[in-house]
């Protein structure tokens, strides 16, 4: 094998390692937001104002949590829901 190919599957290897990480993340934060009742008429329901400061609401709050689930769906080789999970993921994240 020449060094490009082995480099190659180095960077598959660190990729799949990094996915699941951030797969299993994901759905623990799903757990966590259930869980801990932050949904829609929970106990401790994350509302508009708790997000002011971090530019998000609570429906673009909810629809990460359905791309976690979906994410877990995916990993189980489970059917899985179409739907922008881009546009969700750019309107959840932090730009650093």
């Amino acid at each position: 094998m020449d060094a490009q190919a082995a480099m190659f599957i180095k960077k598959i290897q660190r990729n799949a390692n990094d996915l699941a990480i951030q797969i299993e993340m994901a759905i623990d934060l799903r757990a966590m937001y259930f869980d801990r009742t932050y949904g829609s008429g929970g106990a401790k329901e994350i509302t508009v104002p708790d997000l002011v400061d971090y530019g998000i609401t609570p429906a673009q709050l909810a629809s990460f949590v359905t791309f976690a689930e979906q994410m877990e769906h995916l990993r189980d080789g489970q059917a899985v829901a179409t739907g922008d999970y881009g546009a969700t993921l750019n309107q959840v994240r932090a730009l650093r």
